[in-house]
């Protein structure tokens, strides 16, 4: 009995012995950069479960060099997976904390990595596997020997969870990114409209209207809450805070179309021209604000021609009115070449001023066109 305890016991320190001379060798071979030699050992080690967690990060460092030399995201996110698995196995038996600074600086590597694959899986629409990713980030980030604060992760994880639909998971990133920067106000306007697409329209306006009005950015809370009205369509709130905007924005073209667009849809239609022509005073380009000033005049002159019985002045505003509207509608056709209510227009204009020579040039550009 005692004679095969002893040789037990001898197997024992002889297999150690094999264990620890394997670990120098294979210490040896990554010292070297000879991977290539130390991997089929460091595999052969963890089959006979050896657990020395030296062999784990081993194996992470060697999986992880692959990253350099893959193309397609999804074999990035399997080799960072494998890397990241191996990491938190030799955590695991990192009894003593020896290798933690050294686990902790691949891992920080790993994250990083992840973050570039997510975005390139955002850019290809593969959003659930994206958020897995920017999570995993996060994860690594989280832990208690790292703790590093990266909002960059929140947030693509926040606008990840956006396309996705996933409101909860948006709300939940979007408020760890504006506890940590109250003032990041993109942000503050995502968390806002991730409560109202949630169905929280409490937390939504309570977001909007606890914002301090001395910020630079205020704009963004009114042309918020101005969609929100325009989407329940009640016009008349929309207009109370374009008016309040107008404080803030007021050298914004497209402010002054939108006010315009409003209430031509109310039918106030003289309002409304007036507010094209303030948006076209700040920018003569604006092509919406252009084409809907356009379109209103060469109404009120239609308007006038369908009268059976015309008078002078009627004949004066119709050829008033039909010069107003070609001032706005070249500008229109240049950047709309092939528009056809921009041409119908200004064929009709052409027609009614005798403008022989640039109707037959219209004409023969509509049939080209049509042909």
């Amino acid at each position: 009995m005692i004679k095969q305890k002893t040789i037990l016991f001898l197997i024992l320190i002889s297999i150690g012995g094999f264990a620890q001379h394997q670990i120098k060798t294979i210490e040896s071979l990554m010292s070297e950069n000879r991977t290539k030699e130390a991997l089929p050992l460091i595999d052969k080690a963890l089959l006979n479960k050896n657990h020395n967690p030296k062999l784990f990060l081993y194996k992470g460092m060697i999986i992880q060099d692959q990253i350099e030399i893959s193309t397609e995201s999804r074999e990035k996110q399997a080799i960072l997976d494998s890397a990241y698995y191996f990491y938190l196995k030799a955590l695991e038996y990192d009894k003593e904390n020896q290798l933690k600074s050294i686990i902790a600086e691949n891992l920080e590597f790993v994250a990083k990595q992840y973050s570039y694959t997510g975005m390139e899986q955002f850019n290809e629409k593969r959003y659930s596997s994206a958020l897995q990713i920017f999570e995993r980030a996060i994860n690594i980030y989280n832990l208690d020997f790292i703790q590093r604060m990266d909002t960059m992760q929140w947030y693509n994880a926040a606008i990840t969870a956006d396309q996705l639909k996933d409101t909860e998971k948006a709300i939940f990133y979007y408020t760890l990114i504006t506890r940590y920067n109250p003032t990041d106000w993109n942000s503050v306007i995502a968390l806002a409209k991730a409560y109202k697409q949630n169905g929280q329209e409490e937390e939504y306006f309570k977001i909007l209207k606890q914002t301090n009005e001395k910020h630079q950015e205020i704009s963004l809370f009114y042309y918020e809450i101005i969609g929100y009205y325009l989407e329940k369509n009640k016009t008349d709130s929309a207009l109370v805070y374009i008016d309040l905007l107008e404080r803030y924005d007021s050298q914004n073209d497209k402010l002054y179309y939108l006010k315009g667009s409003i209430l031509q849809e109310k039918g106030e239609i003289e309002k409304a021209n007036l507010q094209y022509k303030k948006s076209l005073n700040l920018n003569a380009n604006n092509i919406d604000a252009n084409f809907n000033l356009a379109a209103n005049i060469y109404n009120q002159a239609v308007d006038l021609l369908k009268k059976n019985k015309k008078s002078s002045s009627d004949i004066t505003l119709i050829n008033q009115y039909l010069k107003q509207t070609l001032v706005y509608l070249k500008l229109v056709k240049q950047q709309e070449p092939e528009n056809k209510y921009v041409l119908s227009m200004l064929l009709t204009c052409y027609r009614e001023l005798n403008m022989d020579k640039e109707r037959l040039e219209l004409e023969k550009q509509i049939k080209s066109i049509q042909n």
